[in-house]
């Protein structure tokens, strides 16, 4: 089983490796505090093997005197950059990562869920 995509601790959201910026997405998929806070609500099929999230997902960010940019699209399992992503993978599509047993420990309640080998 390759799990790409799980729902997380915190009320409401799914977490995902990002490969491009090489960190944790947490979306917001069902959240009444970010619906309250009017912030986006992210649509998702509920498959952690082929996962597809939508609208598009665009993190940016300030380090070091730099501005950073990852924005990207799921789709069946496949993660595509944007172009004005500002990583190494900008413009590609490849296969979303899988989470390794120790992060699906961390980051769910509920990682029997997703353990094939309990």
């Amino acid at each position: 089983m390759s799990i790409k995509t799980l729902k997380s601790r915190f009320d409401g959201t799914i977490v995902f490796n990002c490969p491009g910026c090489k960190k944790i997405h947490q979306i917001n998929v069902d959240s009444p505090r970010m619906r309250d806070e009017k912030l986006v609500i992210y649509s998702f099929n509920n498959d952690h093997l082929m996962p597809t999230i939508s609208p598009d997902i665009l993190r940016k960010w300030w380090k070091s005197g730099t501005n950073g940019c990852c924005h990207s699209k799921v789709m069946n399992g496949m993660i595509y950059f944007f172009p004005d992503s500002t990583h190494d993978l900008s413009g590609k599509t490849i296969e979303l990562p899988s989470f390794t047993e120790s992060k699906i420990r961390y980051w769910t309640d509920n990682p029997d869920d997703y353990l094939i080998n309990k």
